[in-house]
């Protein structure tokens, strides 16, 4: 009886593991894509508020200050890059 319940987890186990190696890579390349879009949507500054404040209007959870998005961005990326 032992020896089936130990075979079961050993299958339980491998499809774990099956399933999660993709997910982590999916993820971890989900975290890059989104550092990159904010580096690149940080480039774009615009100036709605004056010709004295820089904002980025095209993602609302990007800080409005170009510097910081960058930071932000890069962050991201080598969060990803980490989790891989």
């Amino acid at each position: 009886m032992s020896d089936a319940i130990a075979t079961e987890k050993r299958r339980l186990h491998r499809a774990t593991e099956a399933l999660l190696s993709p997910g982590r890579a999916l993820f971890s390349l989900s975290i890059i894509a989104l550092g990159i879009e904010t580096l690149m949507c940080a480039r774009y500054v615009g100036q709605s508020l004056g010709p004295r404040n820089q904002v980025i209007p095209v993602l609302p959870w990007l800080p409005a200050i170009p510097w910081l998005a960058n930071l932000f961005g890069a962050i991201w990326v080598v969060c990803g890059v980490g989790l891989l």
